[in-house]
């Protein structure tokens, strides 16, 4: 069924976009409620928020689908790293009379979301990044790609046909915009609050699957890969069991990042998503944070000066591991939300900056935190942490995982989940990480578990031909449902005349490219300068569990 591409508005008429889709019908199109009209005889008035609308990323240089959320007057004042903020493009873009103005003097600044891209990538942009439809088409700037997406393809290709000016580049360009290059090594996503949500961990039953033909699964002839087969009643990296209302809430909530920058220590590291920092530090775009005691202040002088009376050089708890990496010494230190509420509280709202569905508390007292370090003749700098509950009635093993953006590409990611387990093999207790996930934490947990799975299924330690699914989860901890779901991402377990069976030669192909990853990897890290991290050692972790007082915690709901 072909599609009908709406016209573009001329210039001088009105450009009308909506915030949402379009419903069709045989009669007609419904239109949505949240639908902006905007007079495009004037280029120079200021844009309605919910405009659909074309921005330019300075970082892939390329025009994408996007929408206004938010604008603001334009602060000529403010600069980061002196530089005018929101950067504007360069090389500049040409100015034409009638299509695009000159922007210089436009009042105001635009927080804009591209439509294929995580919220992380929003901004704040000016004026001349942004382009209407049927501008972009009559522009066409030499010196910048144009990556239109499927929302917007349909007016532009009208306009193509009664504008002759158009060049051929723009041409049958409808494709979706191509994602960014993540940084997928670590990162995650939790929760220091009360649980909106148990884990719903029902496996799903595959012959009840009606998804239609699913795809073939090699070394097993007639077995099938089976749509979804999600363990956790919703994607790993979804939403788990938050209702909609809750999703849409939130999101409306934390739509604009309230703090733009940090810095921290010798690292300025930009934000991605919004924190609920004091109403007065909304002033600030740039927070200065103090690297051992986490205070956060809107001026640098301020932080100069705390500075010098500062005389914390670690985390304020008790060192449980120590081990000396390639060109780093990592520690790591276990601090009790209920002794450091302040220090706690802080890193809550440090991490929520580079996390998104995360619910913060003020109350810390529940969880456990386990900050990891690099050491120098300084002190000890925080690179990323773990918390965990210390009364988990779900068997979950960690609440929130992050690595900080400046520290990311370093393996650190996989030491933070390769040591939550090594916790748990002392407590003798299965775990797994609280649902919702980030997506660059499910690439992380996605690693190690096929890696752990992998290195035991090759070496085969129990000395035998057949092990269950439980004995895989005995040996590593990791509960049955996640082995689960990893065995089947890698085609190793499938469905087979109605029952699940291994794939021995999905098994051996998944073991030959894990084996070319490690190799690809290795000459990575031959860079002598390069700092990179491996996973937990056993031996030189130190701990013992929690000890909860029982009566304590019947008192306080917890048992």
């Amino acid at each position: 069924m072909k599609k009908k591409s709406q016209k573009a508005p001329k210039t001088g008429g009105s450009h009308k976009a909506g915030g949402g889709s379009t419903t069709g019908g045989a009669r007609g199109k419904k239109k949505v409620k949240d639908e902006v009209v905007f007079d495009a005889s004037d280029l120079t008035q200021p844009l309605p928020v919910n405009l659909r609308v074309y921005a330019l990323s300075l970082m892939t240089n390329r025009y994408h689908d996007a929408k206004i959320l938010e604008r603001r007057v334009k602060d000529e004042k403010f600069k980061i790293n002196n530089v005018p903020w929101p950067p504007s493009p360069n090389p500049p873009l040409p100015h034409v009379e009638g299509v695009q103005p000159d922007f210089t003097n436009h009042t105001h600044i635009y927080y804009i979301h591209y439509t294929p891209w995580d919220r992380r990538m929003d901004e704040w942009v000016t004026r001349d990044r942004i382009c209407l439809p049927h501008q972009l088409l009559l522009l066409q700037p030499p010196s910048y790609d144009i990556q239109m997406t499927a929302s917007n393809a349909g007016s532009a290709t009208t306009e193509q046909k009664e504008d002759d000016t158009m060049t051929s580049a723009a041409k049958g360009k409808s494709k979706e915009a191509d994602d960014e290059d993540e940084e997928k090594d670590e990162d995650g996503e939790g929760k220091h609050a009360k649980k909106k949500g148990g884990d719903a961990s029902k496996t799903v039953d595959p012959s009840k699957s009606g998804a239609g033909k699913a795809p073939k699964v090699p070394g097993v002839a007639g077995a099938e890969m089976l749509p979804g087969g999600d363990p956790h009643g919703g994607s790993l990296g979804g939403h788990g069991n938050f209702s909609e209302e809750d999703i849409k809430a939130h999101e409306e909530a934390t739509k604009v990042k309230n703090i733009e920058s940090i810095v921290f220590g010798k690292y300025h590291m930009s934000s991605w998503y919004f924190s609920p920092f004091p109403s007065e530090y909304n002033q600030y775009n740039i927070l200065h944070f103090c690297e051992y005691c986490l205070n956060f202040f809107g001026v640098e002088e301020e932080l100069r000066r705390h500075s010098r009376k500062c005389t914390l050089r670690h985390p304020p708890g008790n060192e449980i591991y120590r081990s000396e990496e390639k060109n780093v010494t990592v520690s790591v230190f276990e601090v009790d939300g209920a002794r450091e509420k302040v220090y706690c509280q802080n890193l809550c709202l440090l991490s929520k900056l580079f996390l998104d569905h995360k619910t913060l508390e003020y109350d810390c007292t529940p969880f456990l935190f386990y900050i990891f370090c690099e050491i120098d003749a300084d002190g000890y700098h925080i690179v990323g942490y773990f918390s965990k509950e210390k009364i988990s009635l779900s068997k979950f093993n960690l609440a929130c995982i992050l690595t900080l953006p400046c520290h990311q590409r370093k393996g650190y990611g996989k030491l933070i989940i390769s040591l939550s387990y090594e916790l748990s093999k002392i407590e003798e207790k299965v775990g797994s990480p609280e649902k919702p996930i980030s997506d660059l934490g499910k690439v992380s947990y996605m690693s190690y578990w096929s890696a752990t799975l992998l290195k035991l299924l090759s070496q085969r330690p129990w000395g035998s031909d057949s092990i269950s699914i439980e004995d895989l989860s005995r040996l590593t901890c990791i509960t049955t449902d996640d082995i689960i779901e990893c065995l089947k991402a890698m085609h190793v377990l499938v469905w087979y005349k109605g029952k699940w069976v291994f794939s021995d030669t999905a098994l051996q192909q998944a073991i030959k490219e894990r084996e070319e990853k490690k190799a690809e990897l290795a000459k990575k890290e031959q860079d002598p300068n390069a700092i990179f991290v491996g996973q937990c050692k056993p031996e030189k972790l130190h701990w013992t569990p929690f000890f909860v007082n029982k009566k304590i915690a019947k008192q306080q709901g917890a048992l």
